[in-house]
């Protein structure tokens, strides 16, 4: 990984999903970090400085619209762009999350070549 590579927050409570997301993003020459709950995302999220967050909206705890609540309250942390992973088709949900600052949505199970391109697109390839 090549010093000045942009920084990949990944939160997500399901390891093996979020091994499988930073395997292929760093493949791609970005610096991921995991995190696996509400409460540690949220503080990587201020700590850590990443160019983008991969949200997963199920997290325990809180849930992903939480973290992205607290995100979009936080001064050092209110213009990260957050992509959200989700499991559930629902517009209610959808909506939700555009509507708490969410800049994309994606449903699980996704093609890794359209999320390698919505990542590409947000902070570069």
């Amino acid at each position: 990984m090549a010093d000045g590579a942009k920084k990949i927050l990944i939160i997500e409570d399901d390891q093996g999903y979020a091994l499988m997301l930073q395997k292929l993003l760093v493949e791609k020459g970005y610096n991921v970090l995991l995190v696996y709950d509400t409460v540690f995302g949220t503080r990587a999220a201020r700590t850590e400085k990443p160019d983008l967050v991969i949200l997963d909206i199920g997290l325990p705890g809180g849930g992903g619209l939480n973290v992205l609540e607290n995100l979009r309250m936080s001064t050092f942390t209110s213009n990260l762009p957050v992509i959200i992973l989700s499991a559930t088709s629902e517009e209610e949900t959808k909506q939700k999350a555009f509507d708490k600052g969410a800049i994309e949505y994606i449903e699980k199970p996704f093609s890794i070549p359209d999320l390698l391109k919505v990542v590409s697109d947000i902070v570069g390839a």
